[in-house]
C-alpha cells in the first residue's frame, strides 16, 4: 500500500508531465487563474468564486512543477501575500457590513482603506507571481 506522501509525488509527477507536453493545458490553467481576477466585486460569491478559481489553477501550476515551487522563497513569499489578502478580505467585508448597518459611523473610512490595501496586495501577488514565473 502506498503512503499518501508517495502518491501525491506520483500524481505531481504525473500532472508535471502532462503540464508540460501539453502547452494548451498550461495555457488554459494559467488563463483560469488570472481570469479569477476579472470577476470583480459585483458581490461577495463572486469574488469567492474567483478566489476559488484562482486558489485551484495556482495549485495546478505548483503541482506541475512541485520541487522548483516548494523551495522557492517567492514562492513562499506569495503564499505569504495571498494569506495576507484572505484576512483583509475579511476585513472588508466585516467594515463593509458595518458601514451599511450604520452609514453615519464612518465605517466607510474602513472600506476605503481595506479596498486600499486589498488592491496593493493584488498587485504585489501579481508582481512576485510573475517574477516567480520567470525565476523558475
Amino acid at each position: 500500500m502506498r503512503t499518501a506522501s508517495a502518491l501525491l509525488a506520483s500524481t505531481a509527477a504525473t500532472w508535471a508531465s502532462y503540464y508540460s507536453a501539453h502547452p494548451f493545458v498550461a495555457l488554459a490553467v494559467r488563463w483560469l487563474h488570472l481570469s479569477g481576477l476579472v470577476g470583480g466585486a459585483a458581490s461577495h460569491r463572486v469574488v469567492v468564486t474567483g478566489l476559488v478559481v484562482m486558489a485551484l489553477s495556482g495549485a495546478l501550476m505548483a503541482a506541475a512543477d512541485i520541487e522548483t515551487f516548494l523551495g522557492s522563497k517567492l514562492y513562499w513569499t506569495k503564499m505569504g501575500l495571498v494569506a495576507l489578502l484572505a484576512l483583509n478580505g475579511a476585513g472588508v467585508y466585516r467594515s463593509g457590513r458595518r458601514a451599511l448597518r450604520d452609514p453615519s459611523g464612518g465605517g466607510w473610512t474602513w472600506v476605503r482603506f481595506t479596498s486600499t490595501v486589498s488592491l496593493v496586495l493584488w498587485l504585489l501577488i501579481v508582481f512576485v507571481g510573475l517574477w516567480l514565473r520567470e525565476a523558475a
